[in-house]
């Protein structure tokens, strides 16, 4: 009885050591633990050890950061076409992001901002040109973190001045179509004695105050400074608070744009767009007068 159960215990060491397979790679563990009314459960997840897909900012072109704007005009873009850019706030802008994001060139593109709002290719990596963050947009493409702020401003001749809403109220007042929040305010703030004009574009507008045909008008504060700083016959009377904010704007989900929030969060903190206003712009928008009720 003996040898018959030695013999077996070797014959079953033997199958033992035969089934054996190769070792089992290594594996990561995450050990979470989670106090539970006094006591301490532990839970273990198994994770790979490498993530899926590629990591950074991904763009159409190797290389080459591409943006799309709606507006090549001074003081964004500055620069005979999109072809030839020289300078500007917005491109220098996106100038900033490109080195941040480790990108060495920055191309600039026409591009329509329905394209990106409807789906379809806009042909760029992102879009920085005065987009007004809204419900509305943010349904429908992606809003980075705001990088101006874009309230209303008055336009007026040189030397015009306005120092309360009934004033305000006086005037003969333009504003462009397009332009749905200042409607809004000229109507529900302002509410003037006379019909506001509404015109095709802000050019329409602005030559009528230049000819004496309105009195004031109102657009984003930031292009009512431009407009005064690019002509002195022109000066920004105040602004309206709105609270409107520009910021980029990139495809519905994109996985861009979490690289985009943090570096434009860091140009505001570190007083890189504060130093682009003052070449561009001579003020922040924010610090132009408000006025009063």
């Amino acid at each position: 009885m003996r040898g018959t159960r030695v013999v077996a215990c070797l014959l079953m060491w033997i199958a033992a050591a035969c089934s054996s397979g190769p070792a089992a790679s290594p594996t990561t563990t995450t050990t979470t633990t989670t106090p539970v009314l006094g006591s301490v459960s532990t839970t273990t997840t198994t994770e790979p050890t490498t993530l899926g897909g590629s990591e950074g900012f991904q763009t159409r072109k190797p290389g080459t950061l591409v943006v799309g704007t709606e507006r090549l005009v001074a003081p964004w873009y500055i620069g005979p076409g999109s072809g030839v850019i020289t300078g500007g706030f917005e491109y220098d802008l996106a100038k900033e992001l490109s080195k941040r994001l480790g990108v060495p060139n920055v191309q600039v593109v026409s591009t329509s901002l329905v394209l990106l709002m409807t789906g379809q290719d806009c042909k760029c990596d992102l879009m920085l040109g005065g987009i007004t963050v809204t419900d509305g947009r943010a349904r429908t493409i992606d809003l980075s973190e705001p990088y101006l702020t874009a309230d209303q401003g008055v336009l007026m001749r040189a030397g015009s001045t306005i120092s309360s809403l009934a004033e305000a109220a006086a005037l003969r007042w333009g504003v462009a179509v397009r332009n749905l929040t200042g409607q809004d305010v000229i109507n529900s703030r302002i509410m003037p004695a006379t019909p506001p004009h509404v015109v095709v574009n802000d050019e329409d507008a602005i030559r009528r105050v230049a000819d004496g045909r309105l009195d004031a008008m109102l657009l984003d504060t930031p292009d009512a400074l431009a407009v005064a700083l690019a002509d002195p016959s022109f000066v920004v009377a105040g602004q309206f608070r709105t609270g409107e904010l520009f910021a980029a704007a990139l495809s519905l989900g994109s996985p861009n744009t979490t690289f985009i929030n943090d570096i434009i969060r860091d140009m505001r903190n570190d007083g890189t767009i504060d130093r682009l206003l003052r070449i561009y712009l001579r003020i922040e928008p924010a610090d132009v007068r408000a006025i009063p009720p």
